[in-house]
């Protein structure tokens, strides 16, 4: 190409311009170490370890003339120019297969992490179907002792005429099998009963007008039930209620039908209260049967009333006597 010629004519002027700076003759003579071996085609198709980073450098060289630029300078830089470009040429090349490589290592790991975590998460899943599982039995568990306690603490204070502490716990009770099945918490139609007719008793001992009107609503529902043999008890309920409310006739009518189940044998025998070994005191024949005896005495010779109605059209249908003692008493009825 002739380059190589041209660089060594332009190292001999550098080096005679170069005199006085011994840095600059130390550059220029090895360049020409360089330039000398081996002409520039052979040297440019050596293999890229053996140039080495920053060896060559650009001269700059001082212009005799004010504006005008030294040809010798200008081709000077076009080798080295040259040099630095096939360099950096050899260092892209030699990067790209790296690149690759690292690139096929990353796409490797991020296969590998979302291949281990499409594995923990099916485990996680089969894990928590496990537990699932594994939690119904103890929420069945959980739910018969927290019913066991609720009736407990119910007949407690039913016994302890504690009436709306008793009332409460029968309504937590029953709130609790609305949200399950009867049958599978070990509940028959008989233990059902038995709580509604634990909160319709402990509503009449309340004996305020809405509490009396609720139960006897919950016992009219309980006449719905098929249980025939707990129908004694549910006339003896209603009975109680009329009693309450100062209805002596009606409720005397009540406890006379009761009293001809148990007489008949129509009962249902005795009972505790559910999950419980509480006896339901109403359920011993003999103590029920003595209960219903009273009951109706004191309906058949009912107290003397505190007061008459006279009005021909009279608020109150139900009865026309009035007692001091009535949840609904009012000093007047216009």
């Amino acid at each position: 190409m002739g380059e190589t010629n041209l660089a060594l004519e332009a190292h001999s002027t550098a080096k005679s311009l170069c005199k006085d700076n011994p840095e600059g003759l130390r550059d220029l003579d090895q360049q020409y170490l360089k330039f000398k071996p081996e002409p520039l085609p052979a040297e440019l198709r050596q293999s890229p370890q053996s140039f080495k980073v920053g060896l060559v450098k650009k001269i700059q060289q001082p212009t005799k003339t004010g504006g005008k630029s030294n040809p010798t300078r200008n081709t000077a830089t076009k080798v080295t120019e040259i040099k630095m470009d096939r360099k950096t040429e050899t260092f892209e090349g030699a990067s790209e297969p790296e690149g690759r490589l690292k690139d096929s290592k990353t796409s490797k790991s991020e296969g590998e992490e979302l291949s281990s975590s499409a594995k923990s998460k099916s485990k996680s899943r089969s894990n928590q179907k496990q537990k699932a599982s594994q939690k119904m039995p103890d929420n069945r568990e959980n739910l018969c002792k927290e019913l066991k306690f609720l009736v407990q603490e119910a007949h407690i204070a039913l016994s302890d005429l504690r009436s709306r502490n008793a009332e409460e716990a029968f309504s937590q009770a029953l709130g609790l099998l609305e949200h399950a099945t009867p049958k599978n918490l070990g509940f028959s139609t008989l233990d059902v009963l038995l709580l509604l007719f634990g909160r319709a008793s402990a509503l009449t001992e309340i004996g305020q007008p809405e509490e009396l009107a609720e139960a006897e609503k919950l016992l009219e529902k309980m006449k719905s039930f098929e249980e025939r043999t707990f129908q004694c008890l549910v006339y003896y309920a209603i009975g109680r209620v009329f009693l309450r409310e100062n209805r002596f006739k009606a409720a005397m009518q009540q406890f006379s039908d009761s009293l001809q189940m148990v007489k008949n044998q129509i009962t249902p025998g005795k009972l505790t209260w559910p999950l419980t070994k509480l006896i339901v005191k109403e359920t011993q024949p003999d103590h029920f049967k003595e209960m219903l005896e009273n009951a109706i005495e004191l309906c058949r010779f009912p107290p003397a009333p505190d007061a008459v109605c006279r009005l021909e059209k009279c608020l109150c249908t139900l009865k026309t006597e009035i007692y001091f003692t009535d949840p609904d008493f009012k000093v007047s009825c216009s």
